[in-house]
Order: structure tokens, then sequence, then C-alpha cells
């Protein structure tokens, strides 16, 4: 049997190697590896109007059951408004972060996404993008 010295101890080969050719699923990242596909991570980003906490209140049950139900289909991680700290501003825009095949799968899920959205609908959102992002530390 052929050995693998590592930092902690010399460890069998094929124990060493395993992770590299045993295909691993994790669920929670989102990240296929192995022989399934990777799915990258994305995140569109929304620019709120300044009144937007004085606005959204009949809209906001429904924008939160699109976001849910996007959740449900393991196409939406997570999801939420930010602020600007040192700002007077309450409410800046939102982050929505989400799953994605490529370029044109995010785009045709965030046009779709958005078309419905009714803070898009009525104008609470005065701009939204979409970026690709590369999760480098951690997990999501």
């Amino acid at each position: 049997m052929s050995f693998v010295r590592s930092s902690a101890s010399i460890i069998p080969w094929k124990l060493a190697f395993s992770c590299l050719t045993k295909p691993t699923n994790s669920v929670r990242s989102g990240r296929f590896l192995g022989t399934q596909k990777l799915r990258k991570t994305f995140v569109l980003r929304y620019t709120y109007v300044p009144d937007i906490l004085e606005r959204r209140g009949e809209f906001r049950e429904e924008h939160l059951a699109a976001a849910k139900e996007a959740l449900s289909e393991d196409r939406l991680i997570v999801g939420g408004a930010y602020k600007v700290l040192g700002t007077n501003a309450t409410n800046m825009g939102a982050h929505i972060v989400f799953r994605g095949e490529d370029e044109q799968d995010a785009m045709s899920w965030a046009k779709e996404f958005t078309a419905n959205d009714p803070y898009v609908i009525n104008e609470l959102v005065t701009q939204w993008d979409i970026c690709e992002w590369s999760v480098v530390v951690g997990e999501i």
C-alpha cells in the first residue's frame, strides 16, 4: 500500500485522495462536485426608493411570498434589505442571493422574478442588477 505524508501524519494513499475521486454533494452550499454540475452563485441587487418603509406595506406580503417560493424551489439562498452605515437612510436596497447554472440562466430567472415582484411593479425599486458572486471563503 502506498502512503502520503500529510502535515498530521502518514496516511494511506487511497484515503488521502478519496475526496478527489468520490462524487460529493453539498446541498447547503448549492455546489456540486465530482460528476455533478457546479451551480454558480449570483446576487440580485435592488436599490429602493428613499421612502421604502412607508410605501412597502401593502406589497410586502406578496413580495415575501415570491421570495419564499424561490427558497422552497432551492433557487434562492438568502435575501434581505440592507442600509448603508453612517447615512440617514433607513433602507437603501436589498440583496437576493440565488443559484443558477450559468449567466443566461441567472438573467432569465432574475428577469422573471423582477417582472412579477410587486416592489418592482409598483416602483419601490428604482434599479436592479445582477452580479456573479465567487464565494471563496465559507459556505452558503
